[in-house]
């Protein structure tokens, strides 16, 4: 968000998880997993622990993937995980010196956002 109210604020309102969001986060095997959604009108922003059921969902899933590539976790895990208004990133735990608050100065998880916008959001655009 850091990044759209400094370049773009006059479309702050048009990008995701601008109005209130929610998460899932939580770690599978050796996987950092969280999924952002878009909660407009909420007032709060709220996170919550993957349950072990959920944890198994996605073990199942990722079970079918080689990489944690984008394209290979939206295929597996489909709209649920990864649409317009839901972020997800799946990937190699950060150590916590290397994984700054500011999203977009992790260069894994900025890659991971610029990949989505572009494989899932942009093309909803047209």
């Amino acid at each position: 968000m850091l990044a759209f109210k400094k370049n773009l604020p006059e479309i702050l309102d048009l990008a995701p998880f601008s109005g209130g969001w929610q998460m899932d986060i939580g770690y599978l095997d050796d996987c950092y997993v969280f999924r952002i959604m878009d909660s407009p009108g909420s007032t709060t922003q709220k996170a919550k622990l993957l349950s072990e059921n959920e944890k198994d969902i996605l073990r199942t899933k990722l079970n079918q993937v080689k990489s944690y590539e984008i394209k290979a976790l939206h295929s597996a895990l489909g709209e649920s995980w990864y649409n317009e208004d839901k972020f997800t990133y799946i990937g190699p735990s950060p150590k916590s010196e290397d994984f700054p608050p500011d999203f977009d100065r992790n260069k894994d998880i900025s890659n991971h956002l610029l990949e989505w916008l572009n494989l899932v959001c942009i093309p909803k655009l047209k």
